[in-house]
């Protein structure tokens, strides 16, 4: 089981959102991560806007290709071709994140950057995750939401 990090603007969130966290697309650039994509993995949803961490999900399927316009990169005609199916775990409200800023110094994945400098390390917008900061991640969230894992 792989443990991945979608780095998501608030439009391609809703997008999500609306479709009921059951589909998420990734653009040409993430093909040969998606490819690797497989059912059982997780994914963790970073809102790059606000900074927050604003969902979890469980892939139900691997990589599939789909040219239904979904999901938007600003100034391109980039289809998000390359999808999975998921399945929602924790969502917080749209109002709701949990901020980056408090959990990021305590992630293994950042420690190799200046506190202060956390951010850049979630450009481009896919990346692997230690599991360890998955779950850290996720039970910050359950305790946000009020639920326990």
């Amino acid at each position: 089981m792989n443990y991945w990090m979608l780095t998501i603007s608030e439009e391609n969130l809703e997008a999500t959102r609306k479709r009921n966290w059951k589909q998420q697309g990734f653009t040409t650039r993430q093909r040969k991560k998606v490819d690797r994509m497989e059912s059982g993995d997780r994914i963790l949803f970073y809102e790059k806007g606000s900074r927050q961490f604003s969902a979890t999900a469980t892939m139900t399927s691997s990589s599939f290709e789909e040219s239904t316009p979904v999901w938007k990169e600003d100034g391109t005609e980039e289809l998000f071709p390359y999808r999975v199916s998921i399945r929602p775990s924790v969502v917080l409200p749209k109002t709701s994140g949990l901020e980056g800023h408090h959990i990021a110094p305590r992630l293994e994945y950042l420690k190799r950057l200046p506190t202060e400098r956390w951010p850049l390390a979630f450009f481009p917008e896919l990346h692997f995750l230690p599991r360890k900061d998955f779950e850290l991640v996720e039970q910050e969230m359950q305790l946000a939401k009020g639920t326990k894992g």
